[in-house]
């Protein structure tokens, strides 16, 4: 199993979830809860895409000089 952290991605600020290797991962929640974004996070950070990384900036930090990019990584 993994256990994953994503920082700062679209309306995530902080979480933590796991991910069970060879097996069907399914997460379900309502609406606006960050599904779709920790699918789009891991597909830029798998890839190493920094434009994708980009675009999962929260939109309270366009334009704030302070550090505050996206993170996803294994805990």
């Amino acid at each position: 199993m993994m256990q994953l952290k994503i920082k700062n991605c679209n309306n995530i600020e902080n979480g933590e979830f796991d991910i069970t290797e060879g097996r069907l991962n399914i997460k379900y929640a309502i609406n606006g809860t960050g599904k779709s974004t920790i699918s789009k996070a891991i597909e830029a950070f798998v890839t190493n895409d920094q434009e994708k990384k980009n675009l999962l900036l929260p939109f309270k930090y366009y334009g704030v000089e302070e550090e505050n990019s996206p993170e996803f990584n294994r805990v």
